[in-house]
């Protein structure tokens, strides 16, 4: 991992990379230094490990009660099935005495 780190290091250093033709002002050096500084360290990693863990698993339920939730209604902002009027009876006026 330290082998694969310097080269990365190496290409991505601000004082010599332009990737591209691109400087993005360090910022790919600086995500693989913190990136490193993780890996390296046991304590860190765990709790890296045990974030990206919950958040997979906030995804999941996420998904999953987007999956259950009933599917919105044409003109109603509620989600549910648009209200119900009743059946729909012909308009009768006043009966004419003939």
């Amino acid at each position: 991992m330290k082998v694969a780190f310097r080269d990365l290091a190496r290409k991505y250093h601000p004082d010599k990379a332009h990737v591209g033709g691109v400087d993005d002002g360090g910022e790919r050096f600086k995500r693989l230094r913190k990136a490193f500084e993780i890996l390296s360290d046991g304590t860190k990693m765990a709790a890296f490990n045990e974030a990206a863990r919950a958040a997979r698993c906030r995804a999941d339920l996420e998904r999953k009660n987007a999956n259950l939730a009933p599917k919105q209604a044409a003109g109603n902002a509620h989600g549910s099935a648009p209200d119900f009027e009743g059946p729909k009876l012909p308009a009768t006026g006043p009966k004419m005495a003939v």
